[in-house]
């Protein structure tokens, strides 16, 4: 499976402005789930869509050259972006207290 069978079968998003959602892209393209996003992850992020952005939403992905719509789309991809920072975060800080923990245990024995 590569990119351009992806970028091939999301042709009919640009023509009908809908989501196709992920389930049929996978029938579509024979591809699980998570090979469909690594897929989708290399044509964002290599630019594979000439013209268009992969954009996606709870509907599916859709390949989009509308201003308004990709502006909404990075607004939420950035949202999501921050959320796991702040979530990475948080278990560096457990992970940093644990060792803390685990050196204080070595040092009273």
């Amino acid at each position: 499976m590569t990119t351009q069978t992806v970028i091939s079968a999301l042709q009919d998003s640009i023509e009908s402005n809908l989501f196709i959602p992920a389930k049929f892209l996978e029938q579509r393209t024979g591809c699980n789930e998570r090979r469909l996003r690594k897929l989708v992850e290399e044509i964002r992020r290599e630019d594979l869509a000439t013209g268009y952005i992969l954009i996606s939403s709870d509907l599916g992905y859709k390949l989009s050259n509308d201003s308004t719509e990709i502006e909404t789309w990075v607004r939420l991809y950035l949202s999501e972006c921050f959320t796991r920072i702040k979530t990475v975060k948080a278990a560096k800080k457990f992970l940093k207290q644990e060792v803390s923990r685990q050196l204080q245990l070595e040092l009273n024995f």
